[in-house]
């Protein structure tokens, strides 16, 4: 964790992180994390070897400008049909979370 708080599930096993903490998450383990930091939280994220993460997170999200310091605001919501669509032209599976709509 760059900055902030952030929640992480893995497997079932819940642990809240702040600064400076790291979260492994093995291959193929079910996992999730959500900032509880009362502004935008930062994550470095490591992928080994990530070939299918790399490809989802370059398609799903939008690069930041080079030189970008500052973590911009948040937009919109995300678009979810996109977001899944993606993910299943990889092979990812996204599990919905307790209480999603279905």
């Amino acid at each position: 964790m760059l900055d902030g708080q952030f929640e992480f599930m893995v497997d079932g096993k819940t642990q809240t992180c702040s600064s400076g903490d790291f979260v492994k998450i093995p291959s193929g383990a079910v996992h999730a994390f959500t900032c509880t930091y009362d502004a935008p939280g930062r994550l470095l994220c490591i992928d080994a070897p990530g070939r299918i993460q790399d490809a989802f997170f370059t398609e799903a999200g939008d690069a930041m400008p080079n030189g970008t310091t500052e973590v911009p605001p948040p937009g919109g919501p995300p678009d979810i049909p996109a977001l899944m669509a993606e993910a299943n032209r990889l092979g990812i599976t996204i599990l919905p979370s307790d209480g999603a709509p279905a």
